[in-house]
């Protein structure tokens, strides 16, 4: 219910902000992709609730017959508990994203998130459900082997799902207001950088929440001129390609080249 909300909550909130000072201008096709990318999230909703609602309610229940996983093995007050829940299970996103940009076969599904040529606030949404099925399945033993704490998790993916939607929305803080924020967390400049076609830049800032992993693992990048910005690949920009069934597709047309190698456009 708390992600639930969550999600109803940030979407009002940042779709209004982006209606009323974008800071790309939208284009024709605006309300299309973002219905699409809006369809693309309900169908992940509805396919979580009925592969892993019941696997994960079975995962959790180990932990109130004993102590599960490396942080049962010490005592610590709750707080500490869920606090180190949140900084692994960010550390464990930080990874998970960087995989899918290295490893050619995920990122054939990552790829469907990547092509959305004007980015908002339902870009957020906007994965294929094979990335989140991959993503859901290898969580599992992670939770279990650190013994991860349930109400950590349910708090991360609340924190993780207004993240998303705030840092994907065309929203602008201003130069000196988003170098405060992404010294700390993700802000929109540091992930519209991501989005960027150029593969320098879109090989950065794979953070989701806690700014720092890109500082720490060296795969950070700023820039002075976000307005310079060109979103999405150098591939699959075709406005097909931004509707439901092409963001469905697009694992299953062209090679698996990442975008540093890819040289010529599909369409």
């Amino acid at each position: 219910m708390e992600k639930v909300i969550a999600v109803a909550a940030s979407l009002s909130v940042f779709i209004t902000w982006e209606a009323l000072r974008p800071f790309f201008a939208f284009g024709r096709g605006h309300w299309y992709r973002a219905a699409s990318n809006a369809f693309v999230g309900v169908t992940n909703t509805v396919l979580g609730r009925l592969l892993f609602a019941w696997v994960y309610a079975r995962v959790f229940a180990a932990f109130t017959t004993g102590r599960v996983g490396l942080l049962g093995l010490f005592d610590m007050p709750p707080w500490a508990g869920i606090a180190l829940t949140l900084l692994l299970l960010d550390l464990w996103s930080y990874w998970w994203h960087r995989f899918n940009h290295t490893v050619p076969f995920l990122w054939r599904f990552h790829r469907a998130h990547h092509t959305d040529t004007e980015m908002g606030a339902t870009s957020a949404y906007r994965f294929h459900p094979v990335e989140i099925i991959f993503s859901s399945v290898l969580r599992l033993p992670l939770i279990l082997l650190l013994g991860l704490k349930p109400e950590g998790l349910v708090l991360y993916e609340t924190i993780l799902t207004v993240s998303v939607a705030f840092h994907h929305a065309n929203i602008g803080l201003g130069p000196r207001a988003d170098a405060m924020v992404r010294s700390i967390i993700v802000s929109p400049v540091m992930h519209k950088l991501h989005h960027s076609d150029k593969p320098g830049e879109f090989s950065s800032n794979y953070s989701s929440i806690l700014s720092v992993w890109d500082r720490i693992f060296g795969t950070w990048t700023e820039t002075e001129h976000p307005e310079g910005i060109r979103l999405g690949l150098a591939i699959y920009r075709d406005n097909w390609w931004q509707g439901y069934r092409g963001i469905m597709l697009t694992p299953f047309r062209g090679s698996a080249s990442l975008p540093a190698k890819a040289n010529k456009a599909d369409s």
